[in-house]
């Protein structure tokens, strides 16, 4: 079977010679042309750097018989490495020039009739952007389905005609053509890059159905050919060998490559880069919780924005490089608002924290988030015992009691529901409580730090702090959360053992200091304080 795994998408023009030629025969006057010979080199770039398909792009500046002449020679090249050449939508040039096969989009010639004038051995692939587009496409013989855009694109080649999909979008698509033909290979497509990649094949996939690999566009001016390809094979690579988000396969730093060692630098690096780049999150909280949000904040290095008018998230999602990150936790705005927020920071790829505030008595803040679930992907989901059992569905018919089970046997079931629920909803989740589970569904660690004198005050201080660190280092949001939550629990400790806390209300001012003084010493290449965690991997 054809390997599209990583799908690089270009303009023919890149692929020829640049230099200018005179006029052509027979025209005295108008612009200098570029000649027809193709740049054999860059197109062993592009494979040498890990592309296993190529499709050319439409170009109307470049007529037909020069796209065929281009096209011809570019597959020279291509069929010496087995790579096939895709065209763009134009089965004229396809069958004229003898390329390996074509995609098709709206617009075009639908399939069938495709593939009669292509015949039975050339490939055929389409576009796609809903679900009755995949069923019918996966009815007739297709070898791919591009399913986008996830993100906005980051190379604009023409108006979006849809809004962007993300992960939820993709994974809703890819739910209705489980059990249909198995041979067609689904790709990602749009605003897909070495950061995001494996966030998004991991919250796109559904039992039994995944993503088989990403399309990527590609403009010199813009993107490093090279460095990018290379980086976003390696991102794939991890992720088609995983199974859930944030498992780093074959990395040194990887939480649990030596169980009896946590990674202390990382953790510390993750902390010192909330200093070095200051980055924001939208914080949609409580009001009671904004006060203990700000100094947790200013502690740390971060930037906590409250607003929920849609243009102003807009526009900071669209116009600042600043790093960012979304943390909504229940029980102040609208569900409405709660899913465009999340719609929003979906599509530019930013993590997402969904803290529920949910029970088995509030049917309508269950029912929100439920909604919120089905409505986008999040990077954690963090709750109490009792919020994580319920999200899995343990304490909705009141099959478990909490108060009546012992310590050890409640965080031994609670640790199986964390992993069932990541896996089920493709990110991190953690629980709070005496010990603090985490579960990214691969990894699971238990963390027995954290001060008694947090359960006067509640953990409303954390999310702000994790929301920072998966500002930082969305890429690996297992690494990224256990860091913000080491950095706070550490804290904890040493806020309730100074001498001058007598209760919960000096703890407070205590626990926001030591986060300050913590951050300061990663910042200053200190990771010794990370030495303290006390923890253990759950099997």
């Amino acid at each position: 079977m054809t390997d599209f795994s990583l799908y690089v998408v270009i303009n023919p023009n890149l692929l020829r010679v640049s230099e200018e030629l005179p006029p052509f025969k027979g025209r005295n006057e108008g612009p200098p042309h570029q000649g027809l010979v193709v740049d054999v080199q860059k197109v062993k770039d592009l494979i040498d750097a890990g592309a296993t398909a190529i499709k050319l792009r439409g170009d109307s500046t470049i007529d037909t018989s020069d796209y065929t002449k281009l096209a011809k020679g570019i597959h020279e090249v291509t069929k010496k490495y087995s790579i096939p050449l895709i065209i763009h939508d134009r089965v004229d040039i396809a069958m004229a020039s003898g390329v390996d096969g074509v995609e098709v989009g709206k617009g075009c010639l639908d399939y069938m009739s495709t593939r009669k004038i292509m015949g039975p051995e050339k490939l055929i692939g389409v576009s796609i952007t809903n679900k009755r587009q995949a069923y019918l496409a996966s009815k007739v013989q297709t070898a791919y389905q591009v399913i986008g855009p996830v993100y906005e694109p980051l190379l604009a080649v023409e108006p979006l005609q849809v809004s962007p999909l993300g992960a939820a979008g993709a994974r809703d698509i890819l739910s209705h053509v489980v059990g249909l033909d198995p041979k067609i290979q689904f790709l990602l497509a749009g605003g897909i890059t070495p950061e995001n990649v494996r966030r998004a094949i991991s919250q796109s996939r559904v039992p039994l159905k995944k993503a088989d690999g990403i399309a990527l566009g590609y403009d010199p001016e813009i993107l490093e050919t090279k460095n990018l390809i290379n980086a976003m094979q390696k991102s794939l690579e991890e992720d088609l060998a995983s199974c859930a988000i944030g498992a780093t396969v074959g990395s040194g730093d990887s939480v649990f490559s030596d169980t009896k060692k946590l990674p202390t630098a990382k953790v510390s690096s993750v902390i010192a880069s909330i200093s070095k780049h200051r980055p924001s999150f939208r914080c949609i909280v409580p009001e009671e919780s904004k006060d203990i949000t700000k100094g947790v904040s200013a502690a740390i290095g971060s930037v906590p924005e409250y607003s929920l008018v849609f243009e102003e998230m807009k526009y900071r999602c669209d116009n600042l490089q600043q790093l960012q990150s979304c943390l909504i936790s229940m029980g102040t705005a609208s569900t409405v608002g709660y899913i465009v927020a999340l719609k929003l920071y979906n599509i530019k790829a930013f993590p997402v924290i969904l803290e529920p505030k949910i029970d088995s008595i509030n049917v309508h803040r269950s029912a929100a988030a439920e909604s919120l679930l089905a409505a986008g992907n999040f990077a954690l989901i963090k709750g109490t015992v009792e919020e994580i059992l319920h999200l899995s569905d343990m304490c909705k018919n009141n099959v478990q009691k909490t108060g009546s089970i012992e310590q050890e046997d409640l965080v031994g079931i609670v640790s199986k529901e964390c992993k069932v629920l990541a896996l089920r909803e493709s990110c991190a989740v953690l629980s709070t409580g005496r010990v603090y589970v985490l579960s990214d569904g691969i990894r699971t660690i238990h963390i027995k730090n954290g001060s008694h004198l947090l359960n006067t005050v509640g953990n409303d201080a954390l999310g702000p702090v994790l929301a920072a660190c998966l500002a930082v280092e969305a890429n690996d949001p297992f690494v990224a959360i256990l860091s913000g939550l080491l950095l706070f629990t550490i804290a904890s400790d040493q806020a309730a053992a100074n001498v001058n806390t007598k209760g919960p209300g000096t703890f407070v001012p205590a626990l926001i200091d030591e986060i300050w003084k913590l951050s300061q010493l990663s910042l200053n290449g200190d990771d010794s304080w990370a030495e303290k965690a006390v923890y253990e991997k759950f099997e």
